[in-house]
């Protein structure tokens, strides 16, 4: 009876369709539904056999890459390796990746690593990161690891995908260029420590000739101050010696002690510390210098000529100059001594060549022996008894290495000739005599 109302009601309501009609426009839909799911099922298993293509192929061309290759999935764990990291780490992906390659990072690397990874892996990051880690055959190799986030085709984060390559012998390299350099730089160290040593035990030597020179220089006022004590005392005894004999005394004796301060004083001036670059007259150091030896020269009757037509004015450090030219000078008067030559003489020389002046001192000593000729600028070489063979080798740094110039040597007639050359100053330029 419900399914006789229910047509009658159906009727009613619906007139001109019959049941039939109706079932079978329900079965036309049931048959749309059931090709559309049909198609659907299709199209995802025609998806998902395209993807798990996709990834086949790129896991197939990744095992082919020449780097390490590596992926993750969005909750950072790592879940394959490429052929080339599981050769480099000896590994397999059936094994627990995850732990096993985090625990062949280097204990010092580790920690900095996976901070700096979950940082950028937080971020969504790009990044680079220098690392070491154990290789197949037990020895720690450098990784160059560069990894980057992935997102599906609707822009969801699904993980990271990164590559390294092996850059241990770039680091090796590095390092190698390091330890040379700390090397250089030791060695640095050491030589400037060698030069200072140098320096000051040349300065020293510099004082013993230059005490020698006082002397010298010393003897004759010494003398004269003398002669003056002695004439008192005769004047004394024979009445004679009244206030203006005694004023005219006193007068002779102050100048001569003023003189003999001043040598203190020039002496004091040539040894002070002086790294001032400046501007100098060759001819004045000359002149400074002749101040100082000429008394031990005069005692060993050796003449010195000076030729200088016209002054020339250089760069470089003046005081320091000048030990130099001092030393030279000496070893010109030694080698008259030892030869026992009756007339020594000493020549010197200024003119210019080109951006240079010249500074040229030849003496008639004998000249230096050929067996001995190369090695005269060589620290610690001589010939002297109580010698300690450092003068002309600080006289070549302060020239060539200190002011850039240059110094020659050679044998002539009777003697051995020394050049010295150093750049001329820029016309002009403020002279700073010493």
């Amino acid at each position: 009876m419900k399914s006789s109302h229910y047509s009658r009601s159906f009727k009613a309501k619906t007139p001109g369709i019959s049941l039939n009609q109706i079932d079978e426009l329900m079965c036309s839909v049931n048959r749309v539904l059931k090709n559309q799911a049909h198609a659907k099922r299709t199209e995802c298993a025609h998806w998902e056999a395209a993807l798990h293509g996709a990834e086949e192929n790129f896991r197939t061309i990744a095992d082919a890459a020449p780097v390490l290759m590596w992926r993750t999935n969005a909750d950072h764990t790592s879940y394959w390796f490429n052929k080339l990291w599981q050769e480099f780490t000896g590994q397999t992906l059936s094994q627990d990746m995850r732990s096993a390659w985090i625990g062949r990072i280097h204990p010092d690397d580790a920690e900095l690593r996976l901070k700096l990874y979950r940082q950028h892996f937080d971020a969504r990051e790009s990044f680079c990161i220098e690392y070491r880690i154990q290789h197949r055959d037990g020895a720690y190799r450098w990784l160059l690891d560069n990894g980057a986030p992935i997102y599906d085709t609707r822009g969801d984060f699904i993980g990271y995908i990164g590559t390294c390559i092996d850059i241990t012998e770039r680091k090796e390299m590095e390092q190698e260029r390091i330890d040379h350099l700390q090397q250089l730089l030791h060695a640095t160290q050491q030589s400037a420590e060698k030069d200072l040593v140098m320096q000051r035990q040349a300065r020293l030597a510099g004082m013993g000739e230059m005490i020698g020179n006082i002397a010298h220089q010393w003897r004759q006022p010494i003398n004269s101050l003398g002669l003056i004590l002695s004439d008192l005392e005769d004047a004394s005894l024979f009445g004679e010696c009244d206030l203006a004999y005694i004023q005219t005394a006193t007068s002779k004796s102050r100048k001569i002690i003023q003189k003999m301060s001043n040598t203190i004083d020039d002496f004091r001036h040539f040894f002070r510390d002086d790294k001032t670059l400046g501007t100098f007259s060759l001819k004045k150091v000359t002149e400074e210098c002749l101040n100082l030896v000429e008394a031990a020269m005069k005692v060993h009757n050796i003449n010195i000529v000076v030729r200088c037509e016209q002054d020339v004015f250089v760069k470089g450090y003046a005081n320091e100059y000048s030990q130099a030219v001092m030393n030279i000078l000496s070893n010109a008067k030694d080698a008259i001594v030892d030869r026992k030559k009756d007339e020594g003489e000493i020549v010197i020389e200024i003119s210019e060549l080109g951006e240079f002046g010249v500074h040229t001192i030849t003496d008639n000593g004998g000249g230096i022996p050929d067996e001995i000729f190369p090695k005269i600028f060589e620290p610690h070489f001589t010939t002297k008894e109580y010698g300690v063979g450092i003068g002309l080798y600080m006289t070549v740094v302060s020239i060539e290495k200190n002011m850039n110039g240059r110094i020659a040597v050679e044998n002539v007639a009777e003697g051995a000739r020394f050049c010295l050359n150093l750049p001329k100053a820029e016309a002009g330029g403020q002279h700073v005599i010493h």
